[in-house]
C-alpha cells in the first residue's frame, strides 16, 4: 500500500526492566502454560468496515448444501470435499491467496461439520496468519453441530451475524455459541505435566532445531531416558550430541512412514517398557508468506506435521 510513514537510522535497543523493582520482578516469575478452551460467547458486532467481497467455502458440504447456500447467500460460496489434507489446504490457499493479493477488503470463511473438525481444523492457523499479513481480509473459521439442507437457510443467516464479529474461530453446538481461546491452566494442574525422574521421553526431530532444546531440558532431570529421532541416518555428527546427552539414543525414523513410528514405538516398549512423553519436533521449516507459499513447499512442509501426528496416535 501507500507508504503513510517512514524513519530513518531507526534503531531498536533491548529494553532491561531498568525502571522496574527488581526484587518484585524477581518474585513475579512463574511457570504459565495455557490450553485452549471453548468458552459460550455472545457475539458482538464491532466489525463496522465495508466490503467488497464476501466468500465462504463449505468443506465437506453435500451438493444440495452447496446449491441452496448459493442461492440464499449474498457472496461467493465455493464447495471443498478433497479427503487428503494436503489438498484440501491447497484449495483453501489458492481462494486465500487470491483475495489477498487484491487490493481489496472482505470476508473470508470456512464453515464445517463440528465431527469434522479434526479433519478441517488446522486450517484455522493459516487463516489467522491471512489476517495478519493483510489485514484487508477477515477471515473467520466455522464448525456448526450440523451442516444439510435443512439447516441452510440457518447457515447463511448465522454466517451474515458472524461477518460482523471480529472473532477468528468459533462454534456452534447444541444451540449454543462458543469462541475458542487460551486459558490458563491452574498451578495445582502443573505439577503433573513437569518432568519425571526416571521417565523415558521421545523427541521426534530430537537431534536439531527446537528438539534439541527439549532433549537438554530434559535430560537435565535425574534417570530420563531420551530417544531421539529423526530422517538422517545416525552419523558422527549425530553421534556427538547424542552421547553429549546422558542416557539418550538416536534411531534413524521417517514420522511420514508408519512403518518406521511403529518400529521405533515397539523397541521403546521393548526396551524401556513405558513411554512418559512424546514431543513431536519433526519437521521442515521453510518460512514464507502465504503470498509465496508453492505446492513445492506444502507437501515438504505438512506431511510431517499431519502424517507424522496421525502415526504417533496410532
Amino acid at each position: 500500500g501507500e507508504v503513510v510513514v517512514s524513519f530513518k537510522d531507526f534503531v531498536i535497543l533491548p529494553y532491561d526492566g531498568g525502571f522496574l523493582n527488581k526484587n518484585s520482578r524477581k518474585e513475579s516469575v512463574a511457570t504459565e502454560i495455557y490450553d485452549y478452551q471453548w468458552e459460550a460467547t455472545e457475539l458482538e458486532k464491532t466489525y463496522a468496515h465495508t466490503t467488497d467481497y464476501n466468500d465462504v467455502i463449505l468443506a465437506g458440504a453435500t451438493q444440495n448444501l452447496v446449491q441452496q447456500f448459493s442461492r440464499e447467500f449474498d457472496g461467493n460460496v465455493y464447495s471443498v470435499d478433497e479427503e487428503i489434507e494436503e489438498s484440501y489446504f491447497l484449495k483453501i490457499l489458492e481462494l486465500l491467496r487470491n483475495r489477498m493479493s487484491q487490493k481489496q477488503r472482505g470476508q473470508f470463511s470456512v464453515l464445517i461439520n463440528e465431527t469434522d473438525y479434526d479433519k478441517y481444523g488446522f486450517i484455522i492457523g493459516m487463516l489467522k496468519s491471512a489476517s495478519k499479513e493483510n489485514p484487508r481480509v477477515k477471515t473467520k473459521f466455522i464448525s456448526i453441530a450440523s451442516m444439510n439442507v435443512k439447516t441452510g437457510n440457518e447457515l447463511v443467516q448465522i454466517l451474515k451475524n458472524e461477518n460482523l464479529d471480529e472473532q477468528a474461530e468459533v462454534r456452534y453446538l447444541n444451540g449454543t455459541r462458543a469462541v475458542k481461546s487460551a486459558s490458563s491452566v491452574p498451578q495445582n494442574q502443573i505439577s503433573d505435566l513437569r518432568i519425571k525422574e526416571g521417565g523415558v521421553y521421545l523427541i521426534t526431530g530430537g537431534a536439531g532445531g527446537i528438539g534439541s532444546v527439549f532433549a537438554e531440558h530434559i535430560a537435565k532431570t535425574q534417570g530420563t531416558q531420551l530417544i531421539l529421532t529423526g530422517r538422517r541416518t545416525n552419523n558422527d555428527t549425530i553421534r556427538k550430541y547424542t552421547e553429549s546427552l546422558p542416557n539418550a539414543q538416536y534411531y534413524a525414523c521417517d514420522v511420514t512412514k508408519y512403518e518406521d513410528v511403529e518400529n521405533v514405538i515397539q523397541t521403546i516398549l521393548t526396551d524401556y517398557k513405558k513411554i512418559d512423553g512424546i514431543i513431536h519436533c519433526a519437521g521442515i521449516g521453510l518460512a514464507s508468506t502465504i503470498i509465496e507459499k508453492t505446492e513445492t513447499e506444502i507437501y515438504k512442509v505438512l506431511p510431517p506435521k499431519i502424517a507424522g501426528v496421525k502415526n504417533l496416535d496410532k
